[in-house]
């Protein structure tokens, strides 16, 4: 069976522009009273879920230049969110942990956002949330194929 390829790329298109608009309020809102930016929310975030890390890694997981992922940083630990620790087997390499504080901050933003998914799901019927979550567990299986088989940096 043929794929028609560029419908599919317009109708994917025309669908993700808003989608990704409403989620970005979505993202605003839950952050309205962070203490941090989004960017400096995904660093903290990857360091959350990867453990401590330095600048290189930073820079690729985020995709930001060295000098963004150190200015980021800087803040982050001016801000009592972030440490820097000399690594004990490379005494040149700087690795960045979060903080006890970061930690707690980065629970309240999750329970933010859960309260955000709530007001998303409320105006929906049950069913009609069971079809919304298993809609973004399909898309998110789709993202972690789509990464796998993605070139590495």
């Amino acid at each position: 069976m043929q794929v028609n390829q560029p419908e599919y790329s317009m109708r994917f298109s025309n669908a993700f522009i808003p989608i990704m608009h409403f989620f970005h309020s979505v993202a605003l809102e839950a952050s309205k009273e962070a203490e941090f930016s989004l960017p400096q929310y995904r660093m903290l975030m990857l360091l959350l879920h990867k453990g401590a890390m330095g600048v290189p890694e930073l820079q690729q997981e985020l995709g930001n230049a060295q000098s963004s992922v150190s200015e980021m940083a800087e803040k982050l630990i001016q801000q009592n969110l972030l440490l820097r620790v000399k690594d004990e087997k490379d005494r040149r390499r700087t690795i960045f942990h979060l903080t006890a504080r970061a930690i707690k901050l980065l629970e309240e933003r999750k329970n933010a956002i859960q309260h955000c998914c709530d007001s998303i799901l409320s105006p929906l019927q049950p069913d009609e949330q069971r079809q919304f979550v298993e809609a973004f567990e399909l898309i998110l299986g789709f993202i972690q194929k789509i990464k796998n088989q993605s070139p590495k940096p």
